[in-house]
């Protein structure tokens, strides 16, 4: 019987042609997965890599088999959203929030929404922590009921009700060569690196709409790190990280120097999203309030 994780740990190093590279990306040793490659080809019957000048490339073998491993997983990951799905709805109502929003300071308590959304509402709720993109997907999709996301998109089908705004803030080392301005402009944050979330493309491309100008585009990078290793990175070179300050204080670092980002219009705002047609619509819109109302007092 062929093993998941050992199929994840092909398909990764066949994407980043690097064992190294797909360690990193799985938050996993290099050894671990090349344990789970050579188990694989044991399986399987012959080698599914071969080590070249520029990484590690996929052989005939390999090459003929990476679509049916990538179904498989597809495949798998479809059968717990489908399980996942008939549970909530068995269960109550899902809420699907950004990484970090309730994470990190200034945050509404999710313990005390549960209890709110049980007590006062009747509706069991669920929690799940997501990228940006994929709470869109799942709402879209019907696997999650409401979101508090980032700057939602503007759709008639979607009601979207704003919690708070956020300035964005810079965090940067201590000497760094923009440690003295009072604040930084798009033009400033263009000379460096900008950190993002490799895993979230939808907040990564309204990160790099705020900071580029007259055309000229920001060098945003995504180390393959979690955010507690951000510091890390900035004291290692000039990069720079940009979000909101309740994120950048927690992950710049103690000793990062953090200034205001001079863009006008540039905000992140919080919200509660959910289908204007949602049967619980009037329920989900109490928990956007009590929600805004965290955030108000906060």
């Amino acid at each position: 019987m062929l093993d998941l994780h050992q199929l994840s740990c092909f398909t990764a190093v066949y994407r980043h042609k690097s064992v190294s590279r797909a360690a990193e990306t799985m938050f996993i040793s290099q050894q671990a997965v090349s344990h789970s490659l050579r188990e694989l080809e044991k399986k399987l019957g012959g080698a599914l890599f071969e080590r070249s000048a520029g990484g590690v490339v996929p052989t005939p073998l390999g090459q003929a088999l990476i679509g049916d491993a990538t179904a498989l997983l597809d495949g798998a990951r479809m059968l717990e959203e489908r399980a996942a799905l008939f549970n909530r709805r068995c269960a109550g109502i899902s809420l699907a929030y950004a990484d970090g929003i309730f994470s990190v300071g200034d945050a509404a308590d999710l313990g005390a929404l549960r209890a709110y959304a049980v007590g006062e509402l009747g509706l069991p709720l669920t929690l799940l922590e997501r990228t940006t993109g994929e709470c869109l997907a799942m709402l879209r999709r019907g696997e999650a009921d409401i979101l508090c996301i980032f700057n939602p998109p503007q759709e008639s089908a979607l009601v979207a009700r704003e919690l708070c705004a956020y300035p964005l803030y810079v965090g940067m080392k201590p000497g760094h060569s923009l440690a003295q301005r009072e604040a930084i402009t798009p033009a400033e944050l263009g000379q460096y690196p900008l950190i993002c979330d490799q895993r979230d493309e939808t907040l990564n491309a309204m990160m790099a709409a705020y900071s580029s100008i007259d055309g000229v585009q920001a060098r945003l990078y995504a180390p393959s790190v979690q955010h507690s290793a951000f510091a890390d990175i900035l004291r290692r070179d000039d990069s720079l990280l940009m979000f909101t300050l309740p994120f950048v204080r927690a992950y710049a670092g103690p000793d990062a120097v953090i200034r205001p980002y001079a863009m006008e219009g540039a905000l992140l705002r919080l919200c509660a999203v959910y289908p204007a047609s949602h049967p619980q619509r009037e329920k989900l819109a109490r928990i956007a309030d009590w929600l805004g109302r965290q955030y108000r007092s906060a």
